[in-house]
């Protein structure tokens, strides 16, 4: 015996309370086989935890903690919280409400067939930059989505832009002639 008049059985090497020991005797009786049987044969049939949870007339947490003590193993896929009862998120739900299946199949439209921006994304959804940002699939960055046009194009400007940058960097800027023509100076050759 312990304190609070808890008395504590051992039940096939498991301790538990008596309560507990009550209700699982109850539920042998009721489905004739062992505890561990009955919720090993519920998830072999595919049902949820929160499922079994409802069967047995049990909160899920005290469904979670008999199969700690029971030794039922989770496998990754067995969840303990099942994904389709799970809220969706903030901007989920304003893709949802623009027709998309989830943010990412919203992004994947805008910035692949639209070519949107990230702004403007976040503009259309009506959720922030940093959650479009945080949200956009990594096969959606860079310059891979673009059609060859849009690469070509982006191409043209780096080198473009590249050009020009050496020219700056050289004292070679197109706007340098104008100055000595208007100015009448010549900045000396370094």
């Amino acid at each position: 015996m312990s304190g609070k008049g808890q008395v504590m059985a051992e039940y096939r090497g498991v301790h538990v309370g008596v309560v507990t020991l009550k209700k699982w005797r109850a539920l042998e009786e009721e489905y004739g086989e062992p505890i561990r049987d009955i919720i090993m044969g519920f998830r072999s049939d595919g049902l949820t935890w929160r499922t079994i949870a409802g069967i047995l007339e049990v909160c899920e947490k005290t469904l979670i903690s008999w199969r700690d003590r029971l030794g039922i193993p989770l496998e990754p896929t067995n969840r303990l919280i099942d994904e389709a009862l799970r809220p969706t998120a903030p901007s989920d739900r304003a893709a949802q409400a623009l027709g998309y299946r989830d943010m990412a199949d919203a992004l994947r439209d805008m910035r692949v067939r639209q070519r949107l921006t990230m702004a403007e994304c976040a503009a259309r959804l009506g959720v922030c930059l940093a959650t479009v940002n945080e949200r956009t699939p990594d096969e959606l960055r860079g310059l891979w989505f673009l059609s060859e046009e849009g690469r070509r194009e982006r191409r043209e400007h780096g080198k473009w832009l590249s050009a020009h940058n050496q020219m700056r960097q050289a004292g070679k800027h197109p706007w340098q002639r104008d100055d000595e023509q208007r100015f009448g100076y010549q900045e000396a050759a370094s």
